[in-house]
């Protein structure tokens, strides 16, 4: 078990602390996107996004776009597609 599984999995972590870390995995994204209790926000601006995510994150009502636009790790297509918008 990693770190990040062993820190998800306790109960006594707050996950929306989690969210902060810029180097998460497509994997763990996915897993704290899927907590109610998770800051989206958080994740759209720190973290390195698949399109697919990218794309989740966009048409999400309770994500910000200034925050996903505030990512340093977009693609230039992902910056492209927010500019348009």
């Amino acid at each position: 078990m990693d770190r990040f599984d062993m820190l998800f999995n306790d109960s006594n972590v707050d996950k929306g602390q989690l969210a902060l870390n810029p180097n998460l995995t497509p994997d763990q994204i996915d897993l704290l996107y899927s907590r109610d209790d998770v800051d989206k926000d958080h994740l759209a601006r720190h973290s390195k996004l698949t399109d697919e995510q990218f794309n989740r994150f966009f048409n999400a009502s309770d994500v910000n776009m200034i925050y996903l636009a505030m990512n340093p790790d977009l693609t230039t297509e992902q910056i492209d597609f927010l500019y348009a918008t």
